[in-house]
């Protein structure tokens, strides 16, 4: 086991509890889960807790939980913005002992653009580096699936031109689709 990281980690077994209730309440009503992530964007974003108290939720809580009953979703610990941070940022937690031990699949965010826009040609000059990191990321953990989880034009961080550089959001055309 991986030291209490928490000064709140009493409450560490009633989010396992409440993750696997989650998870029963969907199948209960038809509706079953195949992949729980634990938190999105963790420290960045959405998540003020550190990769240790992650994994000290994650190996000492919620992976046990699951692994005693039957017919669980598969876990992971969370995801990063983008495929080059992941490749930075995830072993951090993945290389923590026992980690690895108590997720079954990765997931990354494809935020890895800062677009250039011609007309309605839309292009995304860091694909080629982005690509580049996540596919040596996997290579180094191709015990796991990895998935891509999320994508978008994410206006919010100003890094999608607004017209008349870029096309008006939402797109409804497919003139970009190959770089998706």
């Amino acid at each position: 086991h991986l030291p209490t990281a928490a000064p709140n980690s009493t409450l560490f077994p009633v989010l396992a509890r409440y993750y696997l209730k989650f998870a029963n309440a969907f199948k209960e009503n038809g509706v079953p889960i195949s992949y729980i992530s634990l938190f999105n964007e963790p420290v960045d974003s959405y998540t003020d807790a550190s990769m240790s108290v992650i994994a000290d939720l994650l190996v000492n809580h919620v992976a046990p939980l699951f692994k005693s009953k039957s017919d669980h979703p598969d876990l992971t610990w969370s995801t990063e913005y983008g495929r080059q941070v992941t490749a930075e940022k995830a072993p951090l937690i993945l290389d923590m002992p026992h980690v690895q031990d108590s997720i079954q699949i990765l997931f990354y965010h494809g935020y890895d653009c800062d677009w250039v826009c011609s007309g309605l040609n839309t292009t995304c000059p860091n694909l080629g580096k982005a690509m580049a990191a996540i596919k040596e990321f996997h290579e180094k953990y191709s015990a796991f699936r990895i998935w891509m989880t999320e994508v978008c034009y994410a206006i919010e961080f100003q890094n999608y031109p607004l017209p008349p550089k870029c096309p008006k959001l939402p797109r409804f055309d497919f003139e970009d689709g190959l770089q998706w």
